[in-house]
């Protein structure tokens, strides 16, 4: 009986060993144009389930640095270089085991791009991982299935970030349909300044306030941006089933808030909330440094879903990082 026992409590020991190696605590940094985001969180290896623990975004604008020369200036690159630090710090604080950081668009379009991630690989001893947009669209992807229980075969994932824009999708066949733009949220804000309102980019960062007139003609040129979308995808969001979801800091965060946290809601309804925005100034919005592109990115999303006749659209708050977790490459 003795023997028994023991043998019993072996394997006990044992099923309970294999359970803690199976879930680990893992740390995310996605440097996007808006700045470091950072997710800590519990990762089933056996599931490929993420259980976010903690998240924290550091306001860093690169985007404005590098729209008008294309360059990543010294004084903007510190200020990124303190945050990734406080956000690796944070991360170490809630006993992550490992940590990732991965740069987007700033990394791609800017010049000293290359340069900026060898001074934080210098600084921290942590490679930056430079996504390309397929590889960008793919975490995003398995961002969603790690979080939500959506069938991969009908899922479209949108991601509208600051200086690109992605949609996803997967054939039968467990292809990706990757569908990238540079067309994101800073470039959008920019072209209602210029082209719409007619103002000089030097002088004027925010387009707010922004009368009725202009937000149609902003929702105009967002609808002939959407005429781009590749054809499998856009019939693919007419096909029974299809759920598109919307993620990243514009479309599962800010546009989240800005629906009074609904995270699904119709074309009209946004409509509807757009229409109160007209003619409110950044401070009236509440100010911040995401003020200047509330409105605009509002203006983005409803001239994208009137374009592809949109009705409905789903939002959860997951980025690149849920899908970063549990993507074999960066964990080896």
């Amino acid at each position: 009986m003795n023997l028994i026992i023991k043998i019993l409590l072996c394997i006990s020991c044992f099923s309970l060993s294999q359970a803690q190696e199976a879930h680990v605590i893992r740390a995310a940094i996605d440097i996007g144009s808006g700045g470091p985001k950072l997710r800590v969180a519990e990762v089933d290896l056996t599931l490929s389930k993420v259980k976010v623990l903690h998240m924290e975004q550091y306001p860093v604008i690169f985007y404005e640095s590098i729209a008008q020369s294309r360059t990543l200036s010294p004084e903007i690159m510190l200020k990124g270089l303190v945050a990734i630090k406080n956000a690796i710090d944070l991360a170490k604080s809630h006993r992550a085991e490992g940590i990732v950081l991965m740069g987007t668009s700033v990394f791609r379009n800017a010049i000293n791009g290359n340069e900026f991630a060898s001074k934080i690989l210098k600084e921290t001893g942590l490679p930056v991982h430079i996504l390309d947009q397929d590889l960008e669209g793919k975490l995003a992807f398995q961002s969603v299935l790690a979080k939500a229980g959506v069938d991969a075969n009908h899922l479209i994932m949108w991601d509208i970030g600051g200086g690109s824009t992605q949609l996803v999708g997967m054939t039968q066949d467990g292809f990706y349909i990757i569908d990238g733009s540079n067309e994101g949220s800073g470039p959008f804000r920019d072209h209602i300044i210029s082209s719409i309102q007619k103002k000089d980019l030097k002088d004027c960062k925010s387009p707010n306030p922004i009368s009725s007139t202009h937000a149609h003609e902003a929702v105009e040129h967002a609808s002939k941006l959407s005429t781009k979308v590749h054809p499998i995808l856009k019939n693919k969001l007419y096909q029974s089933g299809t759920s598109l979801v919307g993620v990243g800091s514009v479309l599962g965060k800010g546009l989240f808030a800005l629906m009074n946290k609904k995270d699904s809601f119709t074309t009209k309804e946004l409509e509807s909330v757009v229409d109160s925005l007209i003619g409110k100034k950044d401070d009236e919005l509440g100010g911040g440094d995401y003020a200047c592109i509330e409105v605009s990115n509002a203006l983005l999303v409803l001239g994208f879903m009137k374009g592809l006749g949109i009705k409905q659209l789903s939002v959860i708050d997951v980025n690149n990082a849920e899908g970063a977790m549990i993507y074999k490459a960066f964990w080896k």
